[in-house]
């Protein structure tokens, strides 16, 4: 699912209400077996293989989007889907430990064993986990409350070029054993008929936080569009391309629901895109009327939000691919260059893998982050976000040192060189493609003094563009960093 592009799953149709409302535990999970820990980002990888460019299976591990949670400064846990593609239908799991502040810690599990199974074929993720000592979070089916609850980022292949995901959720006591995840609901959502859901939540990415207050609605969604005709607006023939402006929005949105009913969700509006950088990565032609071409899309794809009460800051990441080839469906594909595009496909356990491909427009893959911040005071204030006289500001935008490369230089000669980076843009020697906070059982971001940690995710190919070609090598993982917070 980090790509942008819409990677699927069949959803067998939801089963049944008693069904659905069963806690499942999973079948052979494995006994405790610790392994050493020096960081929050050593998570083992799980015992499912991949195929690499080179031929050969290794164990993937976590290189999306993750739910990272400190339960207690002893205690963090982890759950992830794995990006790949093919999509997989699994759900992973670890908890990392230690007896006290003085000693080390550990990994409970030598690998991360999958703790949920969804219909396959099928790609998922966890996007959100939120957890209370005291259970809170109330399956409405059942009148049954429980201590954790997860929000599930589902893409059935049957919907296939329909959708890039759907929302759905889950409840624990245990974070291992947990009921049949479930469709979250809107009212006069959309009617999936690839999938039977009816008012369905479309989403590329979602990411939630509980506000920690005694109003009703105490659970906070941020949630990327998931309809690709919205996301990627087909040119006209010509030169029109009347819905051109959608890529300057967000189309990022705010949703809300009560811990009593957490699949409900309610829309409160989409985040501001003023203060959102978007580095051009093409030469400005003189006259062209089309100025925007090779700036990058301002959806928060590959998101997570998380908040500071420290100092009242609610913070948000997001990928993007750098440059961007906005409407290549009008001048032409001219980035990535023909060379980075050509695919070489191997078949692994799962079938057909794209192993050597940097995928051109409109699914080119993001190759770079940015975190951002406002001040909201406090989380009784979270629809700041969406008001659009607010800015965002720019905490780092981080990836490595070039983006991708063009065909030809626009108005010039051929460019050999892979796109420098502006101002603005920082090389940190990687291309990352999604963020994730270590953030509290809420949703807080974790820190330290003036430090606040996240994770870097590299997606299913490491390299994207600094080194093409775009490669699935078998090292992608989620890499730990740090911020310097106010």
């Amino acid at each position: 699912m980090s790509r942008f592009r819409f990677l699927l799953m069949p959803l067998l149709l939801w089963i049944t209400l008693a069904v659905s409302a069963q806690v499942n535990c999973p079948a052979n999970f494995p006994a405790v077996n610790p392994v050493p820990s020096a960081s929050p980002d050593d998570i083992p990888a799980t015992n499912v293989n991949i195929i690499t460019y080179t031929g050969s299976l290794t164990p993937v591990r976590p290189s999306q989007n993750i739910a990272y949670v400190e339960i207690n400064p002893n205690d963090q846990r982890v759950w992830f889907g794995v990006d790949t593609n093919p999509g997989l239908h699994w759900i992973f799991y670890n908890r990392r430990v230690r007896a006290n502040e003085t000693s080390p810690w550990q990994w409970e599990y030598a690998y991360s064993p999958l703790v949920i199974t969804l219909p396959a074929p099928a790609s998922t993720l966890a996007s959100t986990v939120l957890y209370s000592d005291t259970p809170r979070y109330r399956d409405s089916l059942t009148n049954t409350y429980y201590k954790f609850l997860m929000y599930i980022i589902y893409q059935p292949r049957s919907c296939d070029g329909v959708v890039g995901g759907i929302l759905f959720y889950a409840f624990s006591d245990d974070g291992i054993c947990w009921t049949t995840p479930r469709a979250a609901t809107q009212s006069g959502g959309p009617t999936l008929s690839c999938s039977g859901i009816t008012n369905a939540v479309p989403i590329l990415q979602a990411a939630a936080l509980d506000r920690g207050t005694n109003l009703t609605n105490t659970i906070a969604v941020v949630t990327v569009e998931g309809d690709g005709g919205a996301l990627i607006p087909p040119c006209e023939s010509g030169t029109q391309c009347p819905r051109a402006d959608a890529m300057s929005r967000t189309q990022t949105y705010l949703w809300h629901a009560s811990r009593s009913n957490p699949g409900t969700m309610v829309l409160d509006g989409e985040l501001t895109s003023r203060g959102v950088f978007t580095p051009r990565g093409g030469p400005v032609i003189p006259g062209d009327t089309w100025p925007d071409r090779y700036d990058p899309y301002e959806y928060f794809v590959n998101l997570q939000i998380a908040y500071d009460p420290q100092s009242g800051n609610f913070y948000i990441g997001r990928g993007y691919p750098y440059p961007y080839a906005r409407y290549a469906n009008l001048f032409g594909h001219n980035t990535p260059t023909f060379s980075q595009t050509v695919k070489t496909e191997l078949v692994g356990p799962y079938g057909p893998s794209p192993v050597v491909e940097c995928p051109e427009f409109p699914f080119t893959l993001p190759n770079r982050i940015q975190i951002y911040r406002m001040n909201i005071g406090s989380l009784d204030f979270i629809t700041n976000i969406i008001n659009p006289s607010l800015s965002w500001t720019k905490v780092l935008d981080s990836g490595g040192p070039f983006g991708y490369a063009f065909n030809s230089w626009p108005g010039g000669p051929v460019q050999s060189a892979q796109t420098p980076l502006v101002p603005g843009q920082t090389n940190d020697g990687r291309d990352w493609a999604a963020v994730s906070f270590l953030r509290d059982r809420s949703g807080n971001l974790v820190r330290s003094g003036n430090t606040g940690y996240f994770f870097a995710g590299d997606t299913f190919k490491l390299s994207k563009g600094s080194n093409a070609p775009c490669r699935i090598t078998g090292t992608e993982t989620n890499t730990l960093r740090t911020m310097t917070l106010p």
